[in-house]
């Protein structure tokens, strides 16, 4: 018999909502990033996550025209908030503006 996987974040365990103790780092030696993105790393995996990247917000500047290609195709299904919202989600930076990383969290749905 396999471990369990620890409740993903919004889980019906009352643990899973408990707040999560600050990670600590800084921007003054790239030793601190390091250190940071492994403790985030980390924290994602304990929380169940199966994938876990970290970029800069302007990683992929092709995205915004791949949206646009994606809901051209009619790829969206009946998600119409991804059409009517696709202009300012071509970006991170259109959403937030100081955005300087990107955290993309997976989580698998296949069964174990």
């Amino acid at each position: 018999m396999s471990p369990q996987k620890p409740p993903h974040p919004g889980s019906d365990r009352a643990d899973a909502n408990r707040p999560s103790p600050p990670l600590r780092g800084g921007r003054d030696k790239e030793g601190d990033l390091t250190n940071l993105k492994s403790k985030l790393i980390d924290k994602a995996r304990a929380c169940g996550f199966d994938a876990v990247g970290i970029t800069r917000p302007d990683a992929t500047p092709e995205t915004g025209e791949r949206l646009a290609r994606f809901i051209a195709d009619g790829a969206h299904g009946d998600m119409d908030w991804l059409a009517t919202t696709a202009e300012r989600r071509g970006s991170p930076m259109s959403l937030w503006p100081e955005v300087r990383s990107v955290v993309a969290l997976g989580m698998s749905y296949a069964p174990p």
